[in-house]
């Protein structure tokens, strides 16, 4: 069956079929620029990691953070802890005094030092910036809960050496920060 128009129609008839086509290929392209600009575009910016490690660098290589400071020259070594100066109980409120948060509803953290093994070095307990709210931010951090009233939690290890009486050991400084979703 031989379908013939006659000249007005057959341009007719192809002026729509190309304006059908156009607008496929117009909405195709709208579609895939929506969706390429899209991707790119970030609508919540996550910025607790960087928080954590600027925690972190501030706690190992401040002068009031937790490394090695000489008292003549009052320099910092970091990545050098004095383990007399670590275990005392004044430690904490040093490290209270080098960060300044107001209410202190921030930021948390639980600090261990460990021998080469991963064991704690010469059994002493972890100390704390902000123990109170640790223990429940860190609670809330493991559950996983995602958005206002939850937490996350950080984990970082640092590398370290341990002055101990004049002796110089090689160590882990493990730092656990938790961080509330606000």
């Amino acid at each position: 069956m031989n379908r013939t128009f006659n000249k007005k129609g057959g341009i007719a008839f192809k002026t729509l079929i190309f304006a059908f086509y156009r607008i496929i290929v117009l909405i195709t392209v709208t579609l895939m620029l929506w969706i390429f600009v899209s991707y790119f575009i970030k609508l919540n910016i996550d910025v607790n990691e960087v928080e954590a490690e600027v925690f972190c660098q501030g706690l190992i290589n401040s002068p009031n953070g937790i490394s090695y400071k000489d008292i003549e020259t009052a320099r910092v070594y970091p990545g050098i802890i004095n383990y007399e100066n670590y275990k005392s109980d004044d430690l904490e409120k040093q490290i209270e005094n080098a960060f300044y948060f107001e209410e202190n509803n921030y930021i948390a953290a639980q600090i261990h030092l460990l021998d080469n093994e991963s064991k704690p070095y010469k059994g002493i307990e972890p100390k704390y910036y902000n123990e109170e709210r640790f223990n429940s931010w860190y609670q809330m951090g493991k559950t996983g809960f995602i958005g206002v009233g939850g937490a996350k939690v950080f984990e970082k290890i640092y590398p370290v050496q341990i002055i101990n009486q004049d002796k110089m050991d090689y160590g882990l400084l493990k730092i656990i920060i938790a961080i509330p979703n606000s």
